[in-house]
């Protein structure tokens, strides 16, 4: 449903004339060659910090972002070019929840207005009444809300508007950023059920973008971890959660885990600006696991046992380090 192949964004940084200057960084890469897929009716959960490109990438799959490099495909369309009219077929079957539902929503129309704003885009005609309610009837919202501003309603409110727009067009695939981020544990529980209920009746595929690790487990088919940009660790979720390979992945999972998890590192130091990536590996400046093969080649993505892929030189899983000189990572026997 989804096929991302070595996706680039750059921006420019600063202006024009501190651009100009000798040894002067000219651009930043918020994503530096990112491969991954989503397969029809599955959810795949992209998890990573704060600033490490995640919502970039959701933005990105509706055109809303500037591709340097890379192609993507929705459901076997790909855009042409950056026009407005080359991403409009993608944008009729993909459906964006933006991270901050009041923000997304204007303050001057009512919800009738908003959850049909999609069609007016696309010069439907609809019976707009009508079709507003049933919208909000697919996510539990009863009709009495039609007439409400988005300053009348609550955060959970909110974000079931917002699933009702995003649903409009009936898209294949949904691209939630942060979907339960600022509600509260019984309302993120009524999302996430809505969520699954609407896949199951609807058969979508998903895009969870988020750092909440429980959600994650609970609700994806697969998950990606992302570091400065790239995809360090990926695979079927409960395979990665069993047997985390990538040290960060290792760290961000131990850090929510009652009990260190074994092999799990202690993460130091600050994460690296964008404008100055270290080289070779670029986690290597808090990774316990470093070495100096790490700090001088950059580890691409690799299969360890089945879908499950890692960028790393010195996998967690029983791995021996990647031979500098063979170029190849020689595994033992795999425990799970």
């Amino acid at each position: 449903m989804l096929e991302i192949h070595d996706l680039v964004v750059r921006y420019k940084t600063g202006s024009l004339f501190s651009r100009l200057q000798p040894g002067a960084v000219k651009h930043v890469d918020v994503l530096a060659g990112v491969s991954l897929h989503v397969p029809p009716g599955k959810t795949l959960g992209l998890i990573g910090e704060s600033g490490s490109g995640k919502t970039t990438l959701g933005r990105t799959v509706i055109g809303l972002a500037p591709i340097a490099r890379g192609s993507i495909q929705v459901n076997g369309r790909e855009p042409n070019d950056a026009s407005d009219l080359s991403w409009r077929a993608i944008r009729r079957e993909t459906g964006l929840i933006f991270q901050d539902p009041m923000a997304a929503l204007d303050p001057r129309m009512t919800v009738e207005h908003l959850v049909t704003e999609p069609f007016t885009v696309n010069g439907r005609d609809i019976k707009r009444r009508a079709e507003a309610s049933r919208l909000l009837d697919l996510v539990g919202l009863p009709s009495l809300f039609l007439d409400r501003y988005p300053h009348q309603l609550s955060g959970g409110q909110a974000r079931r508007v917002a699933v009702a727009r995003a649903l409009a067009l009936r898209p294949k695939l949904i691209i939630a950023d942060e979907p339960t981020a600022g509600l509260d544990l019984s309302v993120q529980g009524e999302l996430l059920n809505l969520l699954t209920s609407l896949q199951q009746e609807l058969g979508m595929s998903y895009l969870i973008i988020t750092h909440n690790l429980a959600i994650t487990r609970h609700v994806t088919d697969r998950i990606a971890i992302m570091y400065l940009g790239r995809i360090v660790e990926t695979g079927p979720t409960d395979v990665v959660f069993r047997a985390p390979a990538h040290p960060y992945t290792q760290a961000l999972l131990g850090a929510k885990s009652k009990h260190k998890l074994p092999g799990a590192g202690v993460l130091t130091g600050e994460v690296p600006t964008l404008s100055h990536r270290p080289s070779g590996c670029e986690f290597h400046t808090r990774c316990p696991l470093a070495t100096d093969y790490c700090r001088a080649a950059a580890p691409s993505l690799h299969s360890l046992s089945g879908e499950h892929q890692v960028a790393c030189h010195t996998p967690l899983i029983n791995a021996q380090p990647l031979s500098a000189q063979t170029g190849r990572l020689s595994l033992t026997e795999m425990h799970p």
